[in-house]
């Protein structure tokens, strides 16, 4: 395993969003020099990490026509005007990349409309590099398939080796960005398939609270819970990314936050953790309470799993090139045993009648009234932002996911690992920058 992740950092400053566009106005730079940069960066350095599914064979055209647009008129395109990012393949495109979710089963499956936030990206000057590689449909295969694999792009390697943990399912979102390879990258996530591919490759990721049309277009698992989500190896570009896509992040100062103590495990440096954070915020004027919100919500996965099956056979699958019945013959005799060892999760999916039998109502009845119930225990507790270890023993995503929160990741560096953990910074409200920026200085 390697110490640390291959950074270079004057090229991830040239990556800089508020450099970049600085330079685009003034004339100092041009969008197709930059474009060119990057996918020469892909092609030199992808081949260790496997991060990039499909490059956007007209990617240098629409460097081109921006630049030719700029000239024309003198003024930028919009405030993503030639910024380089990739996106994950689950995401619609009108263009000619295919939309495979990383299967060999959707290799040729062409979108006939870009999804909400390609929309947006396309309209503010953003160019698109390229597609993701990912869990295949979102780590719904097989859960003995590993984190980052794809019948269609093969094993996604952590920007840290093959050794260490890639997480998933957003896997190739997560390491192009900590490999530089783009401003910023966007990811989808149902529960966990953004903030823990960031947390295990030393990025910052966001997931917001709120769902809104930018979900639009994406093929993921749960109409009710998958969320797109922006991951950079930079805080000011996802900062800036996400007020461009989502919404401005408020900077107000919360004054209380609870730490989900027990997400940091029992080792040796978990208590030195704690005591670090503990004492920064507490100086920063935010009192700390201990909770233990990961234990509240374990009774609800039940809910959580016949929600997520029946909206992947009723919702998802519906929105496939491909009648029903032949997806689950294709997953069959394309999928299993060649390129995973079962496919128990379409199976148990496709075989599921909770639609029919009133189980799904039942259990997404049950999900929103948790949540509902939650968000009046926080309001008068006053919306205590929730602090946690991303990638400890506890469920962590699945708190943000359940009770509609906001959450974002900070990488904090293990000086006795010499590899990142994340931090999570979750909240009912966007306001949760402001206590990133503390957390983040840790570092």
């Amino acid at each position: 395993m390697e110490d640390s992740a291959p950074i270079e950092t004057e090229w991830q400053k040239e990556l800089d969003i508020a450099s970049l566009l600085h330079s685009y106005a003034t004339g100092s730079t041009d969008v197709l020099t930059v474009i060119k940069r990057c996918l020469n960066r892909i092609e030199k350095e992808d081949g260790k990490y496997r991060s990039v599914l499909h490059i956007n064979p007209h990617a240098l055209e629409e460097a081109q026509k921006i630049d030719a647009e700029f000239n024309s008129i003198g003024r930028l395109q919009g405030p993503l005007h030639g910024i380089p990012v990739l996106i994950k393949a689950n995401i619609r495109t009108k263009d000619a990349m295919p939309t495979s979710c990383g299967s060999v089963i959707l290799a040729n499956y062409m979108a006939d409309e870009d999804a909400a936030v390609v929309q947006k990206l396309r309209a503010q000057g953003a160019v698109i590099l390229g597609k993701t590689n990912l869990s295949e449909f979102c780590n719904y295969v097989s859960i003995e398939t590993n984190s980052g694999y794809s019948s269609l792009g093969g094993q996604t390697h952590s920007i840290f080796g093959p050794d260490h943990a890639v997480g998933g399912s957003s896997s190739g979102s997560a390491v192009a960005a900590a490999a530089n390879f783009c401003s910023f990258s966007i990811g989808t996530e149902t529960d966990g398939s953004v903030v823990y591919p960031a947390a295990h490759n030393g990025v910052f990721a966001f997931k917001s609270a709120k769902t809104d049309d930018i979900n639009e277009g994406i093929i993921g698992i749960s109409k009710h819970y998958d969320q797109v989500g922006i991951l950079s190896s930079s805080l000011k570009n996802l900062e800036y990314a996400v007020q461009c896509l989502i919404q401005p992040l408020p900077s107000s100062r919360p004054t209380l936050a609870w730490l989900e103590t027990a997400s940091f495990g029992q080792e040796a440096s978990s208590e030195n953790r704690i005591s670090r954070l503990s004492t920064t915020l507490t100086r920063a004027g935010i009192a700390l309470q201990s909770c233990d919100i990961a234990q509240a919500i374990e009774p609800q996965f039940p809910a959580f799993d016949i929600v997520c099956k029946t909206e992947f056979k009723h919702d998802m699958v519906s929105t496939l090139p491909l009648p029903f019945g032949e997806f689950l013959s294709q997953s069959r005799s394309g999928l299993l045993h060649k390129f995973h060892p079962d496919i128990g999760e379409i199976e148990r999916s496709l075989a599921s009648e909770h639609a029919e039998d009133g189980s799904y109502a039942a259990a997404l009845s049950q999900l929103l009234d948790f949540r509902k119930d939650w968000e009046n225990r926080l309001q008068k507790a006053g919306n205590p932002i929730l602090i946690a270890q991303t990638t400890g023993p506890s469920e962590i995503a699945s708190i943000a996911t359940l009770l509609g929160l906001s959450h974002i990741v900070v990488p904090w560096h293990d000086p006795e690992s010499c590899l990142p953990i994340g931090i999570s910074v979750m909240a009912q409200t966007d306001s949760l920058i402001d206590v990133v920026r503390i957390i983040n200085s840790l570092n």
